[in-house]
């Protein structure tokens, strides 16, 4: 068997092939899905470029990390799954910590399995969007469950700072889990309809609603007040200056309304897992029993 850091040359190799073949630069983890690998693993492999660094666990764990977030000042906080992906711009408050829960009280607010954090890097990196700074956390099979990005009102001395404090150019490739592709798509997919026509009422009526995606290592709430909802092709997006949700519409198998839910809609993938939660407010009930 081929020791992991033999891959990380040539994957990097791949990887810029990829660029180079493509009109557009991917997102990492649709070149990664393309290359066959984790996000993770491509991530890694980077490191041997100027693009990314690898972070070391802080004394303390990635708690640690959490707490030295509020000094940044303002940033964007991404959290995404499989189908749905959500993006909160402002600040990061205090953290809290109880067991290997740790939880971020702020603009920013997360619910954060920290047993399922277990690499990090920082990240420099032009997109079709622009340069972009980050840091990006990955679970032991490659899934991205956080990732923080720099943004014009970022103290960049913190930032500079953080990432001088956990810099670790000596360690070894981490040994992520073997790749496993994505799961397809539902046959018949359903419920994108609902889910848009719940989003359409709030930025209409303005109401107030909380909107959680999670993956197995992060959960990531916004509750505001949404104003532009969009559809582009499959996806259903909120396109507000603090708040931006990307969803799959062709990747739900349907929605549900959990019982003894006041007024919540949940939204599904193939395999029955939540993949987005939009609390609405408590008179919405019987609308969502009409969708």
């Amino acid at each position: 068997m081929k020791p992991i850091d033999a891959d990380r040359p040539a994957l990097l190799a791949r990887w810029r092939a990829l660029l180079a073949d493509l009109p557009h630069r991917p997102y990492a983890r649709d070149g990664a899905d393309m290359l066959g690998v984790s996000e993770g693993a491509l991530t890694d492999a980077r490191t041997l470029s100027e693009e990314a660094q690898r972070l070391r666990e802080p004394e303390g764990g990635f708690a640690a990390l959490l707490a030295r977030l509020p000094a940044l000042g303002e940033a964007m906080g991404l959290t995404r799954n499989a189908v749905c992906v959500v993006e909160r711009t402002g600040r990061y408050g205090e953290t809290t910590v109880e067991g290997a829960v740790a939880r971020t009280h702020g603009d920013v607010a997360l619910v954060a399995d920290l047993s399922r954090w277990a690499a990090a890097f920082a990240l420099g990196e032009t997109s079709r969007h622009g340069f972009h700074r980050s840091i990006q956390i990955f679970d032991a099979a490659g899934e991205a469950v956080h990732k923080i990005y720099m943004t014009e009102r970022t103290d960049p001395a913190a930032f500079d700072a953080l990432i001088a404090d956990l810099a670790d150019p000596d360690a070894p490739p981490f040994p992520f889990a073997p790749f496993a592709p994505p799961a397809p798509p539902p046959a018949a997919p359903s419920g994108g309809e609902a889910l848009r026509a719940v989003l359409k009422r709030a930025a209409a009526e303005g109401a107030p609603v909380s909107i959680t995606v999670a993956n197995p290592g992060c959960a990531q709430t916004v509750t505001d007040r949404i104003a532009m909802v969009e559809v582009t092709g499959t996806w259903l997006n909120i396109l507000d200056p603090a708040v931006n949700l990307h969803l799959r519409m062709d990747h739900l198998a349907g929605v549900r309304l959990p019982e003894n839910e006041t007024a919540c809609v949940e939204a599904l993938d193939a395999g029955g897992s939540v993949v987005c939660r939009v609390d609405c407010p408590p008179d919405w009930r019987a609308f969502l029993d009409s969708l």
